[in-house]
């Protein structure tokens, strides 16, 4: 109670004097991440081999507010984002009715996409990071569907993010951002039972804008 009560009086002036702001915001997310691979075995010998061959860039737009307080803010966005990403799988079990080169399946998730900042501003720029949160609302999963890998959707994923922006008077903000998920490709696809070790993330480099009313 006493830790609560000093952590309460710490922050509260800061949102009595803060400076409040709502607006909207957009961005370009490209993609970054590596093509990588994984064998699966099965009784001593591989059943498949699957790809990730990497994820498109996309485009991610919603609401913003930040909270300022003489040169530090606290901001969060709550945004939609949908996700597209290719796998290529090889069956090599007996009796299988895939092409020989493999098929080719992309998988694709809507979300919304909730960065959550703390910064600082310098003048004209701001930097800042945080945590963000994503929150599937719709996906597909055709690999599901045409082989025994299973996927397994996370309703909730979490990774960190980078900001450096540039202000423009009051109420308009540039931004650059790099995400790095926590979560790789490999927690989300299993195969007989066990995670695949891809290692690979959905990770973006963003550049964007807010206007702040």
């Amino acid at each position: 109670m006493k830790n609560l009560l000093i952590t309460l009086a710490i922050i509260f002036p800061f949102f009595v004097q803060a400076q409040f702001q709502f607006g909207v915001t957009s961005s370009y997310n490209l993609a970054v991440s590596n093509s990588q691979e994984y064998m699966a075995p099965l009784n001593k010998q591989y059943a498949y081999r699957i790809q990730f061959e990497g994820h498109s860039s996309t485009k991610t737009f919603g609401l913003a507010a930040r909270a300022t307080f003489d040169n530090i803010y606290a901001a969060v966005e709550v945004t939609f984002r949908e996700t597209e990403y290719q796998m290529l799988v090889q069956d090599f079990r007996e009796g299988s009715i895939m092409p020989r080169n493999g098929s080719r399946f992309t998988e694709t998730t809507s979300a919304y996409h909730i960065p959550v900042s703390a910064g600082f501003n310098y003048k004209s720029m701001t930097f800042a990071l945080g945590p963000y949160f994503n929150y599937v609302i719709d996906s597909n999963q055709p690999i599901e569907e045409s082989t025994d890998i299973v996927d397994r959707e996370r309703k909730l994923s979490a990774g960190f993010h980078f900001d450096l922006g540039y202000n423009i008077g009051k109420h308009f903000t540039l931004f650059a951002r790099y995400e790095k998920a926590f979560a790789d490709v490999g927690n989300l696809h299993y195969f007989n039972g066990k995670k695949t070790k891809l290692s690979s993330g959905l990770n973006y480099l963003s550049i964007g804008g807010s206007i702040y009313l």
